[in-house]
């Protein structure tokens, strides 16, 4: 009797240990299923969606091209800032070529001024010898004396110096290509202008020599009116 009892008390006890064996083990599987089911969850909230994706990276784009933007205007200030400033030393440049062309041009047009009133000076000074001499010849001409070859020798003084006049005036035509800038032209205006000078020189130097002639017509004259004049003498006391 006690052995029966004994194995109903067993065997509820295994009954028993079997049945919270099972609700601890389900427990258990219901934890790790929890646990697997948060787990999963968590990750799938995570993970980025296509839209947030795209967002992303539109922002990144935006980000990008706003960088881009300013880098550029960034580039056309520097550009521009650059222009400005060879156009102002370009204008500087202009400038003090233009002063220097300046410059240039009223010296020229100085040394051209001094050499036009230089020979205009001793023109005049010829020219004064003129109507003197034109004056004696026509009373040796009404005494009845020949006077032509000092008259052609006056009017060929009158020409000369008309050429000099005329021939240095030239000159005022090569003031602009004396204050040019350019080498090649300056060299050959500068030639022009000794060849006028020396053209005009020569001019007066033939007026001088036709004025200087015409009063030696006239000394001739004279000397051969003084002869006349004392062989008349001379024939009237023979006589």
């Amino acid at each position: 009797m006690k052995n029966i009892t004994h194995k109903k008390i067993l065997t509820g006890a295994l009954l028993v240990s079997f049945l919270l064996g099972t609700s601890v083990v389900h427990a258990q599987d219901d934890a790790v299923d929890t646990s697997t089911s948060d787990t999963s969850t968590e990750t799938v909230n995570i993970r980025p969606t296509p839209e947030s994706i795209r967002d992303r990276r539109e922002a990144i784009e935006a980000e990008r091209l706003k960088r881009l933007e300013e880098v550029r205007e960034k580039q056309t200030e520097v550009r521009e800032d650059r222009a400005q400033k060879a156009e102002e030393i370009k204008e500087r440049v202009t400038e003090q070529k233009e002063l220097r062309t300046m410059a240039r041009a009223e010296r020229a047009q100085e040394f051209i001024r001094r050499a036009i009133a230089r020979v205009n000076n001793i023109a005049d000074k010829m020219e004064a010898f003129i109507p003197r001499i034109a004056e004696r010849l026509d009373e040796l001409e009404e005494r009845g004396f020949d006077v032509s070859n000092a008259q052609t020798e006056l009017h060929l003084a009158q020409e000369s110096i008309d050429s000099a006049r005329s021939t240095i005036a030239k000159l005022t035509d090569l003031v602009d290509d004396l204050g040019n800038d350019d080498e090649t032209t300056q060299d050959d205006s500068k030639e022009t202008i000794r060849s006028i000078i020396e053209e005009t020189k020569g001019y007066l130097k033939e007026a001088r020599g036709h004025l200087t002639a015409a009063i030696r017509e006239i000394k001739s004259v004279n000397a051969n009116k003084d002869t006349e004049t004392d062989e008349e003498n001379g024939d009237s006391g023979d006589e």
